[in-house]
């Protein structure tokens, strides 16, 4: 079956599963580091945000071995999970003023989305303004939606940074993470403990308390100031671990910055451990406590000179609205 044929009998078997009308739509969606095509499915009589599925990968899945059936089962599972969405948002400054905070995505993979929206550069990463409307719904900030609220560039940054400022973050100890998942997965803590002793690595992973876009927490200055006084550093290693977080070690601990660029690169290039919507950057970074300052490491294994100070803004230059 071709891919076309795939997302007709989709469509077939994916209304035949629900007992309401579904209006379906595509358009090409431009997705964290991809662009992929999307099948948005709206329901009869419901002003719900609509969830979108996408083919594609679906059909990847076919390819694999997997029925039609058994992959509309699987949609369908996870449409009724997530089930009850949040109703669609008002964009008024008033709710953007609640919603919006940071995103971090990668600048070289997401030239096509940052050209229409405003965003801070960040060495070679951008912080991307995100309406958050739920742990499993949220969406960028673009030019369109900044004419909508009739906000500036200006504004929109600030509120973000405003809120990422603001947000709870979380530094827990590498070890204690993996533990947590080992258990979670069922696994014996009498096992882990032999594997694994307690207290091995002097990593720590940042997040939020949301696990979802956490690796903004290298965007709030005061919790990275509570980072440096917990880890006894007043320069702290980044390592990008993922959109969601971020592994920070202190300088005394630290290894030779090509050695965690490595590590990073081999993790990413990884397609079993790297997710291509999580990726981040192949990059190390340091955080200075004492200039309130983030540089990057260039490919000698020398941080720059010329660091992200937390207050400069470099905005795209997107088209939107006359003065934006």
């Amino acid at each position: 079956m071709n891919y076309e044929d795939f997302k007709e009998e989709l469509q077939e078997e994916l209304q035949a599963n629900f007992l309401q009308h579904i209006d379906f739509s595509t358009a090409v969606v431009k997705k964290v580091n991809e662009t992929l095509e999307g099948l948005t499915l709206r329901f009869e009589n419901q002003n719900k945000i609509a969830p979108t599925i996408y083919p594609e990968k679906l059909y990847k899945k076919y390819q694999n071995g997997a029925s039609v059936s058994q992959i509309v089962d699987e949609v369908s599972e996870s449409l009724f999970i997530t089930g009850d969405y949040p109703e669609l948002p008002s964009l008024t400054p008033e709710n953007a003023e609640k919603y919006i905070s940071f995103s971090l995505i990668n600048k070289e993979r997401n030239k096509e989305l940052l050209a229409g929206c405003p965003y801070k550069e960040i060495h070679d990463i951008a912080a991307v303004p995100r309406w958050h409307i739920s742990d499993e719904a949220s969406f960028v900030v673009n030019n369109n939606v900044m004419q909508m609220l009739h906000m500036t560039k200006e504004e929109v940054l600030g509120v973000a940074q405003k809120n990422t400022e603001s947000a709870s973050y979380t530094c827990k100890k590498l070890d204690d993470v993996m533990r947590e998942i080992m258990l979670n997965d069922g696994i014996d803590e009498e096992f882990i403990n032999e594997v694994m002793p307690m207290g091995q690595t002097p990593f720590y992973v940042l997040s939020n308390t949301r696990g979802i876009d956490g690796s903004c927490a290298v965007l709030s200055d005061s919790f990275m100031q509570s980072v440096a006084e917990k880890l006894g550093s007043d320069e702290i290693y980044l390592l990008p671990s993922s959109r969601h977080e971020m592994i920070a070690i202190g300088f005394d601990a630290a290894i030779h910055s090509e050695d965690m660029k490595r590590i990073v690169m081999e993790v990413n290039s990884n397609p079993m451990v790297m997710q291509t919507p999580d990726y981040l950057s192949d990059s190390i970074y340091k955080y200075n406590a004492e200039t309130h300052s983030l540089s990057v490491c260039d490919n000698r294994g020398m941080f720059h000179d010329k660091e992200y100070q937390k207050d400069s803004i470099k905005q795209s230059a997107g088209r939107g609205r006359a003065g934006i």
